[in-house]
């Protein structure tokens, strides 16, 4: 369920909308259990927000 809620964070703002080091701490106060889909959560989102980054450079 909290994986799923920083996805949700990370998936409603813009690559800049919510800092890193806030998604960083959601994911460290996750239960040891989800605490690898969490990491794995971060990587997506870092890819994700790259590719925006690129595509935001192209147009300008």
């Amino acid at each position: 369920p909290l994986t799923r809620a920083i996805a949700a964070l990370a998936a409603a703002s813009r690559p800049e909308g919510v800092p890193r080091d806030l998604l960083e701490k959601a994911v460290a106060a996750l239960p040891e259990a989800e605490a690898a889909a969490g990491h794995a959560l971060l990587r997506r989102i870092d890819l994700a927000r790259a590719g925006e980054r690129e595509a935001y450079e192209r147009l300008a």
